[in-house]
């Protein structure tokens, strides 16, 4: 599956090399004192330039919950405001699962296919699809990955995906269709992600507007992230 990866004390990244640019993301571990701000991104900056990825032109993220500033000024650009939630155990769940759906953990190629392309027209990010060696069927068998899909009157609708890792379930990949929408679809699949191990908390990012559909099931806020963008 290949990708290539870099721990400093600053910062960690990784880089897919692929053309969304989640795959590709840095995330800030400490406040950068302005003294070392410039050494900092010029190694982060350094880190990407030097992918052999397929799609050299694409972005790379920088996740920080603190402030960075100048950031702007050496070609990044605001992506995204995001929010770190967290689900204790016994966390409850405030919302009914949906009728009609029914919910499958990913275990063949069919069905992952199928889960890629759901995720590709929902977030839409049609690229995706164009990844194959990032989705082929050894992310199945990895000992910390889950995989969700989501299915109405047997119609694929939603997909979520656990991460566990660190003593938590990690939600991501939580995505349904936009005409299937606004049904409490995506909270099944949240919930069926945060609970893929029921002995252990759960984690996630959210957006301002999924928010209010975490904290019904459970999920408080923590810590806000400001997410960056910058071309290779």
């Amino acid at each position: 599956m290949g990708g290539r990866a870099v721990r400093r004390p600053e910062f960690a990244a990784a880089d897919l090399g692929r053309s969304w640019s989640l795959f590709n993301s840095a995330t800030l571990l400490r406040p950068v004192l302005e003294t070392d701000r410039t050494r900092v991104l010029d190694e982060v900056e350094a880190f990407y330039a030097a992918s052999n990825a397929a799609c050299p032109r694409d972005d790379f993220l920088l996740w920080s919950p603190w402030r960075v500033p100048g950031l702007d000024a050496r070609g990044w650009k605001l992506h995204d405001h995001m929010v770190m939630m967290h689900r204790g155990v016994n966390a409850a769940r405030q919302t009914p699962p949906p009728q009609g759906l029914t919910i499958e953990r990913v275990c063949d190629a069919i069905t992952l296919s199928t889960f890629v392309d759901v995720v590709a027209r929902a977030f839409p990010f049609p690229d995706l699809r164009s990844a194959p060696d990032a989705w082929d069927e050894r992310v199945l068998s990895h000992p910390r990955l889950r995989f969700w899909l989501g299915r109405f009157d047997g119609h694929p609708v939603a997909t979520s995906a656990t991460v566990v890792a660190g003593g938590l379930n990690g939600v991501t990949l939580v995505a349904t269709l936009p005409e299937f929408r606004q049904q409490e679809f995506g909270a099944a699949l949240a919930w069926q992600a945060a609970t893929a191990e029921p002995s252990l908390p759960s984690a996630l990012l959210a957006g301002e507007k999924p928010r209010p559909v975490y904290e019904r099931l459970g999920f408080t806020p923590i810590t806000p992230f400001t997410v960056w963008s910058h071309q290779r």
